[in-house]
């Protein structure tokens, strides 16, 4: 069921928290790389924007993936 404009429902908040956990995934992702020292941050450092967001696509393509759709 869709929402009327200027109103979110259930379904619209369990997809802001979905799509919350999934970045918020991504960021613990290279959290857990800094930690662990797996990325030489000294060479990917410039791209560092760039490796959050694109752990968050992996991460949401896994999921898909999972559920099979």
């Amino acid at each position: 069921m869709e929402s009327k404009q200027g109103e979110l429902n259930k379904q619209d908040w369990k997809s802001i928290g979905r799509g919350a956990l999934i970045a918020l995934g991504g960021a613990l992702a290279i959290y857990v790389a800094a930690l662990l020292e797996v990325i030489d941050w000294s060479t990917v450092s410039q791209y560092g924007y760039l490796i959050a967001p694109i752990a968050s696509i992996f991460i949401n393509a896994l999921r898909k993936w999972a559920e099979g759709k």
